[in-house]
């Protein structure tokens, strides 16, 4: 049964966004061996024989949303730990894990109650996957096509006394969140730190902001203390 495999459709659009997202950070054969671990499990679930749910098309539906709230349960998490309520984060796993568990179960006794005809809920919805999964694929394939130009044409001079030259090391940190960032996410106090760099003569600016969220361009912009320009128009 073709619709048996929407679980494993979700799986594959998902690792394809985390994929499209690190496209240049992560190397294909990683993306491959990421779907040779979670394919085989979820297709060998989706065929596990009616002795537990005895509607198919219920029992897919259920398998779907659990695989859903798997890979976006990251997500979840990171939009409500900054919500609180007496006092505790929503976002917090001790306080979300029951709540999302408390609601899939909710779910799935409701579909298993249920007299309606989830047949063609079940093929709307894999069409909607398995066309998400195309769009995705060719945004993969234009980013991919996709070689950044940086222009390094015009010169610039700089003048300096060779008798007084100083020995300067900048520290970049590749996704470090901040201290202040740590602290207000993750309730995590990394001053310790800070304190070290400043004791022997670093200066650590408040507030930093990247002028990229790529590490191959924001990199370059600051070691060359200008932007990067680049041409999307170029083709490899």
């Amino acid at each position: 049964m073709l619709l048996a495999l929407q679980p494993s459709l979700i799986v594959i659009y998902f690792i394809l966004v985390r994929y499209n997202v690190n496209l240049d950070e992560v190397a294909l054969l990683d993306l491959f061996n990421t779907l040779l671990i979670f394919l085989p499990i979820i297709i060998s679930i989706s065929f596990i024989p009616k002795l537990i749910i005895k509607n198919f098309t219920k029992y897919i539906l259920i398998l779907s949303t659990s695989t859903v709230l798997f890979f976006t349960y990251t997500s979840i998490h990171s939009t409500f730990y900054n919500y609180f309520i007496f006092g505790h984060s929503i976002g917090s796993h001790k306080v979300l894990i029951p709540i999302i568990l408390i609601l899939l179960v909710i779910e799935i006794y409701l579909i298993l109650k249920s007299t309606k005809n989830f047949d063609k809920i079940l093929v709307i919805s894999t069409g909607f996957v398995f066309s998400m999964i195309i769009f995705t694929m060719i945004d993969i394939g234009m980013i991919s096509n996709i070689e950044p130009i940086s222009d390094y044409s015009t010169e610039q001079i700089f003048s300096y006394e060779k008798n007084n030259l100083k020995d300067i090391y900048v520290i970049t940190l590749d996704e470090y969140l901040g201290t202040k960032s740590l602290m207000d996410k993750f309730n995590y106090d990394n001053s310790d730190f800070d304190d070290f760099l400043k004791e022997r003569g670093f200066f650590i600016p408040d507030n930093t902001f990247s002028n990229y969220m790529e590490t191959r361009l924001a990199l370059p912009s600051l070691l060359n203390m200008d932007y990067v320009n680049i041409d999307y128009e170029s083709k490899r």
